[in-house]
Order: structure tokens, then sequence, then C-alpha cells
């Protein structure tokens, strides 16, 4: 049975592209060039540990390295190449389809 929100994207993560999109310059620089791999590292395991957060609520959760490590490196890895591909698509369909990657994501099944 299909939903109505299976199609939506969660909020907060339009709200994350929408802010992106606006300051995409600084972004772009940050993410694509030369900078720092410990920055870029340091921005995924951000990534990563806050979408953790907010998609398990228990603590004991097996392997949660693994799964920040997965989640962080596929996040960013659609936010590095939304910016490579000149944010091709508008921010509100990037999020609708990082969402769907995260509601099929094999981390959570």
């Amino acid at each position: 049975m299909s939903h109505e929100y299976d199609n939506e994207a969660y909020p907060p993560i339009t709200k994350a592209f929408q802010y992106l999109h606006v300051h995409a310059n600084f972004f772009k620089t940050l993410i694509c060039s030369g900078a720092p791999t410990e920055l870029r590292e340091r921005l995924q395991y951000l990534v990563g540990t806050r979408m953790f957060e907010n998609l398990t609520k228990d603590p004991a959760y097996m392997f949660s390295d693994y799964a920040i490590t997965y989640l962080g490196n596929a996040q960013f890895g659609i936010i590095q190449h939304w910016f490579m591909t000149n944010c091709e698509f508008p921010p509100e369909d990037i999020a609708r389809i990082l969402t769907a990657f995260i509601r099929k994501s094999p981390c959570l099944v």
C-alpha cells in the first residue's frame, strides 16, 4: 500500500538543500575543490552522525560506526555530485531523491 507521503522529502533534508543552494558557491568550493581531506572527512562524519541520530533511537545499535560511515559517505556523495553537476535539480527535487534512497537504505533493514 503506497501513501502520498512516500514521495515527499523529509522536511529537514529539503531545508538543508535549500540552504546549500543559497550558499552554493561557498559549499561547492569547500566540497568539490582541493579542500583538505580531513575537512571533507569531518563533514561526511557529521552528516552521517546527524542522519544516524535521526533514523535510529536504539542506543545499542550494532555496528553504529559502520552505519554512520555508510550514511555519511552516501549523503555526502549525493551532495557532492549535486554540486559537481551545477545543482542540476532544484533543492526540493534532490531532497526527494535523497529521501527515497534513505527510505530504502540497506542500513535500515
